[in-house]
Order: C-alpha cells, then sequence, then structure tokens
C-alpha cells in the first residue's frame, strides 16, 4: 500500500512470496521512496514526513522485517537484507 500526500512523491514496491506487508507512507514533497522483497515472512514499513527524503528496503529470504521513519528534510536512508 502506498499513501502519498503533498507533491512530487515517488514510490514504488516489488514484492513476491510468503506473509508480505508493506506500506509506504509519504507526506510532504520531493520524497523518493522504494521496497523490494522476496521470499517468506516479510514485512517493510517507511514513513516520511518531510521533503526531499530518500528511502530504500531490500530484503530477500526468510523472516526479516523492516521500519523506517523520516521526519525532517534531506535525510537518506538505505536498508539490505539477505539470506
Amino acid at each position: 500500500q502506498i499513501v502519498q500526500s503533498g507533491s512530487n512523491q515517488e514510490a514504488w514496491i516489488l514484492q513476491q512470496g510468503s506473509d508480505l506487508m508493506a506500506l509506504i507512507t509519504q507526506q510532504g514533497s520531493g520524497n523518493a521512496a522504494s521496497i523490494i522483497q522476496s521470499g517468506s515472512h516479510n514485512r517493510a514499513q517507511i514513513a516520511q514526513n518531510g521533503n526531499n527524503n530518500d528511502a530504500s528496503i531490500e530484503q530477500a529470504g526468510s523472516g526479516q522485517q523492516s521500519a523506517v521513519t523520516q521526519a525532517g528534510n534531506g535525510m537518506s536512508v538505505s536498508v539490505k537484507q539477505y539470506r
């Protein structure tokens, strides 16, 4: 699920198997977020509140989880989990 308010937001989610859940919430302007997930228990969440933030999560196998919250402007974060 992708929830956006504001302008010039960019978000995408790609998922494959199992219990998956991905949520991207963006408020503000010029934010970018991406989530890629593959197999098993997954989950992932990105919340951006502000302007010009960048966040990405990439997960591969087993019981991974992730959460990213950005509150402010001009922040960047990348989370990668593989197994």
